[in-house]
């Protein structure tokens, strides 16, 4: 047996034990942000580099993760307008709503993309096809359209549970909508002490 096919086999193994250790963490969080409490996040689906509140259609980087409405996409020189990496935008499918199309989770914790086609599962569903993939020696693909693919985490933004029910933007003025959105900003910071304890 060659040498780099001996480090294929220990990197695909401990790769395996990465996964097979943080899936039911994962798992847990998601549960845990199914139910609604004072421990449910909320994510907002707001254009994170122009501020548009409700996009009809939003865009992932695959470099970064970073999600953009379509116009913010297409004005980016080929690189995030968020990190400034060098990055290709994807269309993310099923955004409207959150759920995982797999495990039907309302409310994921944290999705990942499928960076090929664009399609967006709960990080535990991805993570557990990944290493079904790892086990049986074969390519990594799309679970609903079988493209051969990677797995980037989708950094979304979260929102306090009582922002959510705000007014649409016409109703509002252009100082609550400005105040909205630089709230909106800072949960980020929230977001970071949650993912990180």
């Amino acid at each position: 047996m060659c040498i780099l096919c001996v480090r294929n086999v220990f990197k695909n193994l401990r790769l395996r034990r990465k996964i097979e250790k943080i899936l039911p963490e994962k798992r847990r969080r998601n549960d845990m942000n199914d139910f609604p409490g004072p421990h449910t996040l909320r994510f907002s689906r707001a254009c994170r580099e122009c501020g548009c509140y409700a996009p009809a259609e939003r865009h992932a980087s695959v470099a970064c993760g970073h999600a953009v409405c379509s116009e913010c996409a297409d004005d980016a020189d080929s690189s995030c307008p968020l990190c400034f990496v060098p990055a290709r935008f994807v269309k993310l499918f099923n955004d409207e709503k959150r759920e995982c199309e797999i495990c039907f989770c309302d409310e994921p914790f944290e999705r990942s993309l499928m960076t090929a086609c664009g399609h967006v599962f709960c990080s535990a569903c991805s993570l557990h096809h990944l290493l079904f993939s790892l086990k049986n020696w074969i390519r990594f693909c799309c679970p609903i359209c079988r493209s051969e693919t990677n797995l980037r985490l989708l950094r979304e933004e979260a929102v306090e549970v009582a922002q959510i029910a705000q007014p649409d933007a016409s109703s509002m003025s252009s100082t609550d909508s400005d105040a909205f959105l630089t709230s909106e900003k800072h949960t980020t910071s929230l977001w970071r002490k949650l993912v990180c304890n």
